[in-house]
């Protein structure tokens, strides 16, 4: 029963992501980054008995904003 709970979490922890993000966004993060990407979602799930679109889209840019590399000054 525990296996098939988490099964249906983590579906809907990707459903929601896949439908936030397009493959193309998918695919600028390495398998770290679409790592922490699922765990803050799964987070928040737990947390708050909810996801949304928009919350994916907030992680995604925030991965994407720590992940840039630092700006030269010339």
């Amino acid at each position: 029963m525990r296996n098939r709970k988490f099964s249906n979490i983590e579906f809907q922890v990707n459903s929601t992501i896949k439908s936030s993000c397009s493959f193309q966004e998918l695919q600028k993060l390495n398998s770290e980054m679409i790592d922490f990407l699922k765990g803050r979602v799964l987070t928040e799930l737990v947390t708050t008995g909810e996801i949304s679109q928009d919350l994916v889209r907030s992680v995604y840019q925030e991965i994407l904003t720590q992940n840039q590399p630092p700006f030269k000054i010339i």
